[in-house]
């Protein structure tokens, strides 16, 4: 039991989501274990890890379900964030809540149901994990301490991954976390039509900044330039670490003159940056942005933002070119 569980705080339990960058991402061998092995340890057909957001519950790993998420308001699994207590249903057809589901009157007919909240360090409920069954089941103190340990694994996961996804000098997204952000926020522009742009900079003469004052003077430009891009933008754009000196931004809901705008924003902010070791040390970025419309591979999407990366650079640095 958390000793400062955040029940009624939902704006910091979609923030604690949010952190955790996991919704919208691919399988992953590590929570795919964790629900085949409920299904053998438990005998039941079916198996969750999700996370919960605002609008829907989405399954990390899933066994036995075909589906990949189902609205949070129909989902049995709204009910187990609202405690730390193990939510279990052992005939849902006399649970007034779940009587009448979708999944208890039509496939795959669920008769009972076991799930546990998935608790942050910080106190906040961020999704389930849970076992079902088409059968009526009696669960037992037995089974709550085994679900509850199993919680414990996923949050544990959850904080590695956490962890293995930061660049350990600047604090950013790392390449392999960045490009997962832009998936998704690419599968979401093709969904939903939500305007997206991608902002690639590289830091100006980095190597001679290197080779003239070394490593360490390096890494504090780096850390300097990325904590001024911090400081101006907007809580729901993201910056990544993809390359030694090269950056990427994801400028959400945003496209065309909007999106050049940012990308000056951040420009002059790298612009304006120092560094304690030598505060007259210049140094400044190279912008090539690009939006999504009509490409369907992120890599396509890097591409065309090089390109006008690359023409920022040749056209003399320190400038912003929209491909």
């Amino acid at each position: 039991m958390f000793r400062d569980l955040k029940l009624g705080d939902e704006a910091g339990r979609l923030a604690a989501v949010a952190r955790y960058e996991v919704i919208d991402t691919p399988a992953e061998p590590q929570f795919d274990h964790i629900v085949e092995l409920l299904k053998i340890i438990f005998k039941v057909p079916i198996a969750l890890v999700s996370v919960i957001d605002d609008k829907r519950q989405w399954y990390k790993a899933s066994a036995g379900l075909s589906i990949s998420e189902v609205p949070r308001d129909i989902a049995f699994c709204n009910y187990t964030i609202q405690s730390d207590a193990v939510l279990s249903v052992e005939d849902t057809l006399l649970d007034y809540r779940f009587a009448n589901h979708p999944l208890v009157v039509g496939p795959p007919h669920l008769r009972s149901y076991l799930g546990i909240p998935l608790t942050s360090p910080d106190g906040y409920n961020v999704g389930t994990i849970c076992i079902a069954d088409t059968s009526v089941r009696q669960f037992g103190p037995g089974d709550f301490a085994t679900l509850r340990h199993f919680a414990g694994i996923v949050i544990s996961q959850f904080e590695l991954r956490q962890i293995a996804s930061r660049d350990a000098l600047t604090g950013t997204a790392t390449r392999r976390a960045f490009t997962e952000a832009a998936e998704r926020e690419m599968k979401r522009h093709v969904r939903h039509g939500q305007p997206v742009t991608l902002a690639l900079f590289d830091l100006d003469h980095f190597k001679s900044i290197n080779d003239t004052h070394g490593h360490g003077v390096g890494d504090a430009v780096l850390k300097s330039a990325t904590a001024a891009c911090e400081d101006v933008m907007r809580s729901e754009e993201q910056l990544g670490r993809i390359g030694g000196e090269e950056f990427a931004v994801l400028l959400v809901n945003t496209d065309g003159a909007d999106a050049l705008k940012a990308a000056e924003r951040l420009r002059h902010a790298i612009e304006s940056a120092t560094i304690p070791q030598l505060p007259s040390l210049p140094f400044t970025a190279s912008f090539g942005v690009a939006a999504c419309h009509g490409l369907e591979e992120v890599q396509s999407w890097f591409d065309k933002a090089d390109k006008a990366l690359y023409k920022a650079k040749s056209q003399g640095r320190n400038r912003c070119i929209v491909a």
